[in-house]
């Protein structure tokens, strides 16, 4: 008796799933929809876990997952854009491509949101306290430490020209104000203040390269 592996079992099922759309048995193509979704979980979430490190994103796992879910339930009840055999490639793999590029989708949003949190930590010339600031703007070097990427904003700083570094650090780390920071470097708070722009320009692309969304 002939052995079928996991991923051809999954192709048979698929192709159940399509016959019942196709004779508009939902109970049946209901079953085969959840049957797909138990073995494909498995396999989804090592994928998700293996690309995603960081404890922030993989709180979006059931999001990844749902997204995924959605997909191919669309591509079933559009023919045309059903999974076909005869192209080579299993439906398990079809699966994990779709899954990566909803995951890539994910890694390219975080990596858009550092680059904003940085930017508005940095540019900041009237000077509010932390209480004068609406709640979307509050504590966002709190939010980069929240998720694992302060360190790598220190060492940013660090690698800045020595003319920047102290100013930036003094800034964004220790929280100082630049009439502060002017009193400990001894600079006036004009070149403070144009160091700091500067330094959002290099900061900005350190990080974009830096932050690789396919690492």
């Amino acid at each position: 008796m002939e052995e079928f592996s996991p991923s051809q079992l999954l192709d048979q099922l698929v192709m159940q799933y399509y016959a019942h759309l196709d004779q508009q048995n939902s109970v049946m193509a209901n079953q085969a929809f959840e049957q797909l979704v138990l073995r494909l979980t498995p396999v989804a979430l090592a994928q998700i876990r293996k690309r995603l490190q960081e404890e922030y994103l993989l709180q979006q796992e059931n999001e990844l997952l749902n997204k995924l879910w959605v997909a191919i339930f669309q591509g079933a009840t559009r023919p045309s854009q059903r999974w076909n055999a005869e192209r080579g490639a299993s439906f398990q793999t079809l699966s994990v491509s779709i899954l990566n590029n909803k995951i890539n989708d994910a890694l390219r949003k975080r990596k858009n949101e550092r680059e904003k949190g940085l930017v508005s930590l940095v540019i900041r010339n009237d000077e509010p306290s932390n209480h004068d600031l609406p709640d979307t703007d509050l504590n966002v070097l709190d939010q980069l430490i929240k998720n694992e990427c302060v360190e790598v904003v220190k060492n940013a700083i660090k690698n800045l020209p020595k003319k920047y570094s102290l100013i930036c650090w003094l800034k964004i780390i220790e929280k100082m104000k630049s009439v502060e920071i002017s009193k400990v470097t001894g600079k006036t708070e004009s070149f403070i203040c144009k160091a700091l722009a500067k330094s959002t320009i290099i900061l900005k692309d350190f990080l974009g390269n830096s932050w690789d969304p396919q690492e």
